[in-house]
């Protein structure tokens, strides 16, 4: 697996998390996901925690490579319907602090 392919699943990994929580409630904004990551992971700030980079990044290309990556978790793996909604809307989820 090429470094690239495994940054991008990492990412994404992070982000379906990040938009599970907003789905159930757990966290009110993308917002508080990325600086929780900052705190508590010393994510770098200079780039933003994984809801920001995520779109940064390119959230259909986060999509495709979750997507493609075959695993035994395909729950896990699968991305949340928010990344299709987004991806339609030509947003990203610093679109969804508002």
């Amino acid at each position: 697996m090429t470094p690239d392919a495994i940054r991008k699943l990492m990412l994404g990994a992070m982000a379906n998390e990040g938009a599970r929580m907003l789905a159930s409630g757990m966290a009110a904004r993308p917002s508080d996901i990325d600086l929780a990551a900052i705190m508590a992971l010393d994510l770098p700030r200079w780039r933003g925690g994984p809801m920001h980079l995520a779109g940064v990044i390119g959230l259909l290309s986060l999509r495709r490579a979750m997507e493609a990556f075959d695993h035994p978790d395909r729950a896990f793996w699968t991305p949340e319907p928010v990344f299709a909604e987004l991806i339609k809307n030509g947003r990203n989820f610093d679109d969804l602090n508002g």
